[in-house]
């Protein structure tokens, strides 16, 4: 089994990127979707609602993501609340995925898509190789606001959260993926990472 790690900031093309590895034969471990399973669990829930209150909740009982997003994005308390309580959970349910992926001879390609990999180092000493995804901060930002709807303030306080994160695993990267054109030249750079990837472990 080879272990490749995707990571990047918000709205730079890491998931398109880890879609073509799908595409490509790869088995993708999705930490966002991990995530929200977290956040569901009931000492976790119980812990977001006696911080952030009764409004982090859907009328349906489950956590509303878009509204503590939007709340740890603006308070940094709130930030360092939320991964204490969540992130030693999620790397550990990750971890396991990977170990249970390792133990059981999977023969394949599998890729850990994660927005967060460079606060978990714990991961990445299970990688075999690192790749980044890159985009301009305007064209991020013009996918966060015409894409996905957000304020500009809401925008710029998610971008600059970011912002000093991957600077922390520069040393680490053998892939950088520049998306700063269109998505089939996305694509291609992507098709063009794992072919590479393929002829190395031949």
């Amino acid at each position: 089994m080879l272990l490749i790690g995707v990571t990047g900031p918000i709205a730079s093309g890491k998931s398109t990127v880890c879609k073509v590895f799908a595409e490509l034969g790869a088995f993708v471990i999705d930490a966002d979707k991990l995530g929200h399973e977290v956040l569901e669990e009931p000492s976790i829930k119980v812990e977001l609602i006696e911080f952030f209150g009764d409004d982090v909740v859907n009328d349906d009982g489950t956590i509303n993501r878009s509204r503590i997003a939007s709340l740890v994005f603006s308070n940094e308390r709130a930030l360092r609340f939320l991964e204490k309580v969540t992130h030693r959970v999620l790397v550990e349910r990750l971890s396991d995925r990977i170990d249970e992926l390792r133990s059981s001879k999977f023969p394949g390609i599998v890729v850990l898509d994660a927005a967060m990999l460079p606060k978990w180092p714990v991961l990445q000493e299970k990688l075999d190789y690192l790749v980044l995804v890159e985009s301009p901060r305007w064209q991020r930002a013009n996918r966060l606001i015409q894409d996905r709807g957000l304020p500009q303030e809401q925008c710029d306080r998610r971008l600059d959260a970011q912002a000093p994160l991957f600077d922390k695993i520069t040393s680490q990267i053998d892939y950088i993926v520049k998306n700063n054109g269109d998505l089939a030249e996305l694509k291609a750079k992507a098709v063009k990472v794992w072919l590479d990837i393929k002829k190395k472990m031949e």
